[in-house]
């Protein structure tokens, strides 16, 4: 005697609500043992600057600034403790999500913001997987949805936050100097060698991208209302740049806009056009940086 048609398809349909559910139980099990290795994990950068660090003295942003900030510098300068909280391949959504867990644990005496010349030229779509292991910190919640627009759809798998980084969980390799990113003092990471002896090459300028203009202008927005002091700096890079380019245009209107916003630009800064102090043209070498450092501490005690 032949099976009905209909009990064909509970049997099918019975299969797959056990395989659903053996997904989810081992999406579970597999996303709270990565989750537990990940925090465990004490040399992480960003865990620590998040949720550790207590320097008075603070700088974020992209490998320009944890290649540029000299801690040693600062910290005799202001005779204050500093972190440089730059972390490499990130960009400037990265940084105002870290700088933001920060500030709901604690208020530095000085914050910095490193701000790359294309800044807000290059969208962060796909590139945030650095921040969705914090996705239960409230003050890093609101900037994942940049990540994509499914994201809140995504995270509802405990494994999706580690996805990225499943290898260097399992090895350990979480921390920036295990990585092979250079030795971490303090959260800067040195380059020792020098680029070629080679011509200043005008910088060229992308298309504005006006949400990350947004997103900036809110961001110095809540600091303002919280008032919470912030210098912008971009520092030394090895190309020309157009005096009243969009980036300097739009700074210039925040400082106006906020009275809590500083600016320091060294775009075509004569002093710093020598290749011995660069290890790229986007990135200064040890020496440069400690150049740079001291002249940075000196602007802003001036200031």
């Amino acid at each position: 005697m032949q099976d009905h048609p209909n009990s064909d398809l509970k049997r099918f349909f019975k299969k797959f609500v056990l395989l659903l559910l053996v997904l989810i139980i081992l999406d579970f099990a597999v996303g709270k043992t990565l989750k537990f290795l990940f925090f465990k994990e004490k040399l992480n950068s960003t865990t620590y600057v998040m949720n550790t660090t207590t320097a008075d003295f603070l700088v974020f942003g992209s490998s320009r600034a944890s290649r540029h900030y000299v801690p040693a510098v600062f910290e005799k300068k202001f005779n204050t403790t500093f972190y440089n909280c730059g972390r490499d391949a990130s960009k400037m959504i990265y940084s105002l999500a870290a700088m933001s867990a920060v500030l709901e644990r604690y208020r530095p005496k000085h914050i910095v913001l490193e701000l790359d010349p294309d800044d807000f030229a290059n969208s962060e779509e796909n590139s945030l997987s650095m921040l969705l292991p914090y996705r239960d910190n409230p003050a890093v919640a609101n900037f994942i949805k940049y990540n994509s627009r499914f994201e809140r759809f995504k995270l509802m798998s405990q494994i999706y936050p580690y996805n990225s980084m499943i290898g260097d969980i399992i090895m350990g390799n979480l921390s920036s100097h295990k990585a092979g990113f250079g030795i971490d003092v303090e959260g800067y990471l040195k380059f020792d060698d020098m680029m070629d002896n080679q011509p200043v090459k005008p910088f060229k300028y992308e298309k504005l991208i006006q949400q990350r203009v947004n997103i900036l202008d809110d961001f110095l927005s809540q600091l303002h209302r919280r008032g919470i002091k912030i210098t912008v700096v971009i520092s030394p890079i090895y190309f020309t740049f157009a005096p009243r380019n969009q980036v300097v245009t739009i700074m210039g209107s925040f400082c106006k806009k906020y009275s809590n916003v500083s600016f320091v630009n060294y775009e075509n800064d004569p002093r710093f056009f020598d290749h011995t102090l660069f290890h790229d043209d986007l990135h200064m070498n040890d020496i440069g940086a400690h150049k740079f450092s001291e002249d940075l501490a000196d602007k802003l005690i001036k200031n």
